[in-house]
């Protein structure tokens, strides 16, 4: 099964598998937050700029868009929302016609994918988790949320899981159709999922305010990977045994071991500009300025960033990449770089 990401997902980025054991049927799963455990405040890192350019072509642009988010790369497709018109897209990741897969969404958030199908969350209307065929045809509702939007959508190999914004609270459901269950607390509109294996992770908050949590996707006590008010979490990454995120308010990228500990500030940019999607490889983090070009950044934080195809007032959305390019969703179009050597 591979992990879909977007924004909010089992992130397809991350580029490996996401299956593991699902809950037993009528486990009723415990949500009490565990103490922190090794959560703690970022080691402080020099600020970084971006001071280098990668050469080459500018950006090719592989399909038109309107304001995509959440891109996925699944095999030879790209997969995307359009939130204000209601819709999923698709294009061939070689460029091409976008197909439009499926419309009338109430405000789609969160988009998945598995072998056959599309997964998306609706923030509006009826509040739903829906599916349709990857190849396009009927849309089925695989859950309604309990409590107001679905923020975030992520599947493995038997269930669904996502944020009900209204109980603050993450739920769980079988792929093929079911009723909902609670599986833990603290997630709300910006979450983020990440499935391995039998874990999620996901960005939310705790009585003591902003952090990174896992819960086992079989139900058990929530554990504390990271907490600060500083640098609330936002887009999140997962690769080998360390998170990858983003953060509200300081404009920064945090490295943190998944077993918890302390973080390691990546890189540190204008508080102004904010950080976009993200996505992680072996050596390296891919991410997007809110305002300003996708940069490549050391896993280790070494060396300055590396700016990927500046486009002058693109805003990059989501960043996903594959064996030999880059791909982001910005304004109007859907473009790639080759990844740098």
């Amino acid at each position: 099964m591979r992990r879909s990401g977007l924004v909010g997902a089992c992130l397809v980025a991350s580029l490996g598998a996401c299956d593991g054991p699902a809950p037993g049927a009528g486990t009723q799963s415990a949500t009490t937050t565990m103490p922190p455990t090794g959560a703690a405040p970022a080691e402080s890192a020099p600020a970084t700029t971006p001071s280098a350019k990668a050469a080459g072509v500018p950006p090719a642009v592989l399909a038109t868009a309107m304001e995509p988010t959440g891109l996925v790369l699944d095999g030879p497709r790209l997969y995307w929302l359009e939130a204000a018109a209601g819709e999923i897209v698709a294009a061939p990741r070689e460029g091409g016609a976008a197909t439009r897969l499926a419309a009338g969404i109430g405000a789609p958030s969160g988009l998945a994918v598995d072998d056959a199908y599309v997964y998306v969350g609706e923030s509006a209307g009826d509040a739903r988790v829906l599916r349709l065929p990857k190849a396009g045809g009927s849309v089925e509702q695989v859950a309604k949320s309990p409590h107001g939007p679905v923020r975030a959508v992520a599947v493995d190999a038997t269930h669904v899981y996502f944020c009900a914004e209204g109980a603050h609270a993450l739920y769980l459901a079988p792929k093929a159709g079911g009723t909902p269950r609670r599986l833990a607390e603290g997630c709300g509109e910006r979450t983020q999922l990440v499935l391995e294996g039998r874990d999620l992770y996901f960005t939310g908050s705790s009585p003591r305010g902003p952090g990174l949590f896992q819960v086992p996707t079989a139900g058990g006590p929530t554990r504390t990977v990271f907490e600060s008010a500083e640098d609330a979490p936002d887009a999140l990454a997962l690769r080998g045994g360390d998170l990858y995120f983003t953060t509200r308010g300081s404009g920064r990228l945090l490295r943190v071991p998944k077993t918890g500990g302390a973080a390691r500030v990546l890189f540190t940019g204008s508080p102004a500009d904010g950080l976009g999607g993200l996505t992680v490889d072996a050596s390296h983090a891919y991410l997007a300025l809110g305002h300003g070009p996708v940069l490549r950044v050391a896993a280790d934080g070494a060396g300055p960033a590396l700016e990927l195809g500046s486009e002058p007032g693109a805003t990059a959305t989501s960043v996903v990449l594959d064996a030999t390019s880059v791909y982001w969703a910005r304004r109007g179009a859907i473009v790639k770089v080759p990844r740098p050597r």
